[in-house]
């Protein structure tokens, strides 16, 4: 019997793409959004502890084990920043558009290698909200962000302006296929995914 694991988001693009990454591992996802799991208030500092926070509350709401994961921007030149605030950046109730912006002003008379930045994503999977053993996994991708945005349609975010030099292109340029294999979430969920095979077998002894 598969194992049922609650997808902490409420992304439905999202959904679809870790569907796609673990379609060969024997377990069912369950979107959150499905679920009806109020939204959790993710205080944590860090990607990897927002994103424990994230499946801890998931696991607590419905009694199943829980994989949530955090990704987000992170830009040399500004310390770090947008960091964990890439989602709302330019403030709480703006769009996408308003952070790749605000992003872009901070750093436009920046050029070259100057324009370096990194995607990073870390997924954290927990049994059960108390679990004391998580499954943390972390990967990223590094970049540079072009002066506006790309004519690309993938993905969303800050995809249009993050530049992988290796494909020559934008994110939002990259095919569905080659996101789903590069992207840092990507790689952060085929860590995971080595893991999950036991974890369904353990749960069925």
């Amino acid at each position: 019997m598969a194992m049922k694991i609650v997808i902490a988001t409420l992304n439905r693009d999202k959904f679809q793409q870790i569907q796609d990454i673990l379609k060969d591992v024997p377990v069912e996802l369950i979107p959150s959004y499905e679920c009806d799991i109020p939204k959790s208030e993710n205080p944590g500092p860090s990607f990897v502890e927002k994103a424990l926070i994230k499946a801890r509350h998931a696991a607590k709401c419905t009694g199943l084990p829980s994989i949530a994961d955090d990704t987000g921007l992170t830009v040399d030149a500004l310390g770090g920043a947008p960091g964990i605030h890439s989602s709302h950046y330019a403030g709480l109730h703006t769009s996408e558009a308003a952070n790749r912006e605000k992003v872009l002003k901070a750093i436009v008379n920046l050029e070259g290698n100057e324009r370096a930045a990194r995607y990073y994503c870390a997924i954290a999977f927990v049994v059960h909200a108390a679990d004391p053993m998580p499954i943390i996994c972390q990967a990223h991708w590094e970049g540079l962000l072009l002066k506006a945005p790309s004519a690309g349609t993938v993905g969303y975010g800050y995809d249009s302006i993050f530049y992988v030099p290796e494909h020559r292109c934008t994110v939002a340029e990259l095919t569905q296929a080659q996101l789903n294999q590069y992207s840092p979430r990507a790689r952060a969920f085929r860590k995971l995914a080595t893991h999950l095979p036991s974890l369904n077998s353990a749960s069925n002894d």
